[in-house]
């Protein structure tokens, strides 16, 4: 996993145990113990998201990217009209194809 303050890249905080669960947990047909109401759900993890689960790597995280838009948002810079207006536009289309 990539610490996102420093960029270097560490083991997850995971014991070997906890890991092995979780990638089971996304074999097809297996399931873990919860509460009957939750019983039917069902988590797939695919090939990548296992892989870095196994190893701890992460996608990279580009730095100057998140601290721009960090800043922004602290500043109150970062909604503007025009991203209202595009996310509205892209909602508009996958609701009603257009």
């Amino acid at each position: 996993m990539i610490n996102a303050l420093s960029n270097t890249t560490s083991a997850p905080a995971q014991s070997p145990e906890l890991r092995e669960q979780l990638t089971q947990r996304g074999q097809p047909g297996n399931r873990t113990s919860r509460p009957s109401h939750d019983a039917d759900d069902v988590v797939e993890l695919s090939e990548t998201a296992r892989r870095q689960l196994e190893t701890g790597e992460s996608a990279p995280i580009r730095e100057h990217l998140v601290k721009r838009i960090r800043d922004e948002i602290a500043a109150g810079t970062y909604l503007t009209q025009d991203k209202i207006e595009k996310t509205v536009d892209r909602l508009h289309r996958e609701l009603f194809g257009r």
